[in-house]
This record gives structure tokens, sequence and C-alpha cells, in this order.
């Protein structure tokens, strides 16, 4: 029986330092200590594998904790994976959004960002939030709880769509996103893009590179940057932001990857190696101190 003031932390196992760990070293000391202060070492049976008992854990909180988490791994799995190719799209998380951070952006012939608000979370933020992703994406989508459908109705804005992660985990569209492509600010979408981002964006436009200093190279690029259409800015920008997923390594993951850890999968950016041995280490036994062979 899971302590569930241990939720929260347990949560974090899904989180990318925790998976990265686990692929570079084999194991995670922040694993070890939480599976051993929450008491939950207790209950595994010492042949469980770090496979079923993310498995576990994961089906737990779907019945008791439905943290951000589940509904990032939802869009992962039902609207990337489900709808989608990893050959043509990506999916990035934590993306700065002027002063904001999106959850997730999906990338394919367009952009569209996803706002988590889950049971556990207040509105608070959400209209300042919206205003910051109507700069950079063309499609807005806040995704949510059946108890907080009507609290989000009345916040958001009519182009604004709505999906529901349902009780038995299925993606419920309430109302469709329009296109805000018009609304997209060419200053904020440069300033979403690192430096080797938005070069390669000015050559594929312009053919070259300003030949500046590079001190001058920002404000150099982000003047010429200005004078693309905000169409093709926004296509070319896609474009490059694509390529922060490897999508070669990650083809080669996700198949043999639980349903559970397909968005930790995707979003931590595992190398060659590193990949190789987080599917070798999914595959090992837990052994627990307090428990014998």
């Amino acid at each position: 029986m899971v302590d569930p003031r241990y939720n929260k932390s347990l949560s974090k196992l899904f989180n990318g330092p925790v998976i990265r760990e686990l692929a570079s070293v084999g194991e995670s000391s922040f694993f070890s200590s939480i599976t051993e202060q929450s008491g939950i070492i207790c209950e595994i049976d010492n042949h469980l594998t770090y496979r079923l008992f993310y498995e576990l854990l994961y089906d737990y909180f779907l019945k008791n904790y439905r943290c951000e988490y589940v509904y990032k791994n939802a869009i992962a799995n039902k609207i990337l994976l489900g709808r989608h190719s990893l050959n043509t799209s990506a999916l990035l998380t934590e993306f700065r959004s002027g002063s904001a951070k999106a959850d997730l952006v999906l990338l394919n012939g367009t952009s569209t960002v996803y706002e988590v608000k889950t049971e556990l979370d207040t509105l608070d933020r959400l209209k300042k939030q919206i205003e910051s992703y109507r700069d950079l994406f063309e499609y807005i989508y806040v995704i949510t709880h059946e108890s907080q459908m009507g609290s989000v109705l009345d916040t958001i804005e009519p182009d604004i769509g709505l999906i529901l992660l349902t009780h038995d985990y299925t993606l419920r569209e309430i109302k469709n996103a329009e296109s805000n492509l018009h609304h997209i600010r060419l200053e904020k979408l440069f300033d979403s893009l690192r430096i080797n981002e938005y070069c390669q964006v000015l050559k594929e436009v312009f053919g070259t590179i300003p030949k500046v200093p590079n001190t001058k190279i920002y404000a150099e690029a982000k003047k010429i940057f200005k004078k693309i259409r905000v169409e093709r800015a926004h296509k070319q920008s896609i474009k490059v932001l694509r390529r922060r997923n490897p999508s070669q390594i990650l083809q080669s993951l996700i198949p043999d990857i639980p349903h559970c850890l397909k968005m930790t999968s995707i979003s931590t950016n595992l190398t060659n190696k590193q990949a190789e041995r987080f599917q070798q280490v999914l595959n090992k036994r837990l052994y627990p101190k307090n428990l014998n062979d």
C-alpha cells in the first residue's frame, strides 16, 4: 500500500534526471532513497523488474494520483505516437515562452501547445500563460480533468481548444483550437530559438547569415528575422526545433519502452549508449536492501 504523503515524491521517479541517471550508471540514488523512505520498498517482490515496478506505480497514479506526468504521458501515447510519427513530429517539454514554460509543444506541419491543468492544479496563471503562447504557437489547447472543465471554459477565449483526460484514460476533445498564426510575434519566436537555430533559419530563407562579430550576431540576426513573413518564419522555426528530438535514437528506443515511460523517454534526450543501457536496466530486478534473493 502506497502512503499518499509520498505521492508527489514518487511521481518524480518519472522525471528526466532519474531516468538519465538510470540510463547513465544503471542505478539512481533518488530512486533508492524515495522507495525506501515511502515504505514502498516493503511492498516490492524481490523478483520485480524496474519495468514492472514502473508499470505498477503508474497504474497506482492512474487510479489515485493523476499528476501532471499522467496527462503528459497520455498526450505522448495518444497524440504523438497514436496519430503522428517520430519521423515527422517532435514533442518538446518545458518550452520557454516569454515568462512562461509550455508544458508540451507538438511540432509537425505546424505548432500545437498543450497546457496541462490537472485536478490538483489551480487556474490562477492560465490566462497569462495563454497570452504568452499566442506569441509563438499556431494552436493552443488546455488539457484538464472533468472537474475543471467549467472553470477552464470560463477562463479561455473561443479560439482556444479544450481536451479532457477522462476517468478511463481517453482524450476527449471538447472544442477544437482555431489557428492563432496571425497573432504570432516574430521577435518572440526568434527569442525562443537557440543561436544555431535562428542562424539556420536565416540561412535557409536568405542563403546566408550576418557576417558580424559574435557580440553583435543576436541583434543583427533578430533584425533580419523580423523581415520574414510570419507564415514562413513559423514554418522554418518548426523545422529547426524538431531537430531537438533525436528521432533516430527514439525510433530504436520507444518500441521497447513500456507505455508508462514513453513521455519521459521522449523528453529526456538520451544518447545511443544511454538508450541501450536504459533498455537493459528496465529488465533488471530491483534488489531491496531489506529483502534477500
